[in-house]
């Protein structure tokens, strides 16, 4: 028998359930396109609804901002939608006004294999150990060292580099207890 993939991840004001066979269900709030359905924007999901753009494919995690998402396939692909007003979806671009409602591509160089949104960055911890961050750095929340003159968001995912945050260990760096 298959391994299960099922887990639940809350965020204001919306929620994600993942079902048995692969699909990812999400509900609640969407104005901001963070629940992944495409156009058009809904104010309320009352029902779970899948995602349809990424059905059907196996995923290791969702994790849900305050008004984005993220999902990480088991390929090590990572997935954004929703808010951009601060870079959060790390595509390389801001869109104070706009919003992605489908998921789109995050491009990391490594494979990923754990994400968390917070409210208005992400951080994504890669095989390698490596932590790349983007987004709002307001309080310094990238954990990238000094903000840089004028804005100090980040628009695409940035580390490991001398300042960043590099490496973490991972569960493949510990060794078997031994």
């Amino acid at each position: 028998m298959a391994a299960l993939n099922t887990s639940v991840a809350l965020g204001t004001p919306r929620h994600s359930r993942n079902e048995v066979f692969g699909n990812i269900l999400t509900f609640g709030a969407g104005k901001e396109g963070q629940l992944g359905h495409g156009e058009p924007l809904t104010a309320r999901q009352l029902q779970p609804k899948k995602i349809e753009e990424l059905s059907n494919q196996h995923f290791r995690q969702v994790s849900c901002g305050y008004h984005h998402t993220a999902v990480v396939m088991n390929t090590g692909e990572a997935y954004t939608f929703g808010s951009n007003q601060f870079g959060q979806l790390g595509q390389g671009d801001v869109d104070p006004a706009g919003a992605t409602s489908v998921p789109r591509l995050v491009k990391i160089s490594d494979p990923v294999i754990a994400i968390s949104c917070g409210w208005k960055h992400t951080a994504a911890v890669t095989d390698q150990g490596h932590v790349f961050t983007w987004g709002s750095d307001e309080y310094c929340r990238l954990g990238q060292g000094e903000p840089s003159a004028g804005t100090s968001d980040t628009f695409s995912p940035r580390g490991p580099g001398p300042g960043v945050l590099g490496s973490v260990p991972t569960p493949r760096d510990a060794g078997d207890g031994a």
